[in-house]
């Protein structure tokens, strides 16, 4: 099976530390948000760097390794230390809307509760901050105010205190890990890994193939009644464990961010590798 050979191949790849362990990811960043330890917000910073596209220079946000984030369709779902304007800062381009107040809510309620032990200095200045942020008088803040649209261009934006990424910081990943561990009692056979696991209900998207959604497309998906055997809805269709459903997502997305390992063929995205 490829997802088999891809799992293999993305446990090769994070022996030699190329990927991201589970629990994590890459995500691209445009901004950090400054905080003191108080949990003020004192400065943002543009994390964007040139990069050459075809024949043009553009500013590109930076890819930062983040908490596991979600894959979002519709409603309400807060990442964790990375995500929009409207999730940390409860602001769009607009202002603190009824929609962005929502998702500022999720978003407090995310941190505090993943952070609820964590007494490390960053950890403090995140709760501190959502504690203390009124999306309503954002634009009272004279950093958020010099950039509004920037910071509100719907590009992911983390934290930062005295001078470091609050993920990078121990106490804060250690919580992360905690509250991140699987300890569903609903175990059931991963046909990819031939161990108990958790069956992902839906599985990480995919970028980077030829005439998928550019916010990424799903390798294994069922979306409809019509797909579905025996009342099982979704991915439970095909069960692939929890740890396996991400490592084939972070191997093949690895190899499809990598020019040397991918090129098309009509309209087809091929990638290769070897053991």
């Amino acid at each position: 099976m490829i997802l088999q050979e891809l799992v293999q191949h993305y446990e090769a790849l994070a022996g030699q530390d190329k990927v991201s362990k589970p629990g994590w990811c890459q995500a691209k960043v445009a901004y950090a948000l400054e905080l003191n330890a108080e949990g003020e917000l004192i400065g943002t910073l543009s994390l964007k760097r040139p990069e050459t596209r075809g024949k043009k220079e553009i500013l590109a946000p930076s890819m930062l390794e983040v908490p596991q984030m979600l894959t979002r369709s519709s409603g309400i779902a807060a990442n964790f230390l990375c995500d929009n304007a409207k999730y940390l800062l409860g602001i769009s381009a607009q202002g603190a809307d009824q929609a962005s107040h929502l998702r500022f809510q999720a978003a407090k309620e995310q941190h505090l509760r993943v952070l609820e032990q964590a007494e490390s200095t960053a950890a403090l200045a995140v709760k501190r901050f959502f504690q203390r942020w009124t999306p309503e008088k954002a634009r009272e803040n004279i950093e958020i105010a010099a950039k509004w649209d920037e910071i509100t261009a719907g590009e992911n934006l983390v934290f930062r205190v005295s001078g470091q990424y609050v993920q990078k910081d121990e106490t804060v990943r250690t919580a992360w890990q905690n509250f991140n561990k699987n300890e569903s009692q609903d175990q059931k056979l991963c046909l990819v890994t031939g161990k108990q696991d958790e069956i992902a209900r839906t599985h990480s998207v995919v970028k980077g193939v030829q005439g998928a959604q550019s916010s990424g497309a799903m390798l294994v998906s069922f979306n409809a009644p019509a797909f579905e055997s025996y009342a099982k809805e979704q991915s439970y269709n095909a069960p692939v464990g929890r740890y396996a459903m991400f490592a084939y997502t972070t191997a093949l997305n690895h190899l499809l961010s990598q020019k040397d390992y991918v090129f098309t063929l009509g309209d087809t995205t091929i990638v290769f590798w070897a053991e």
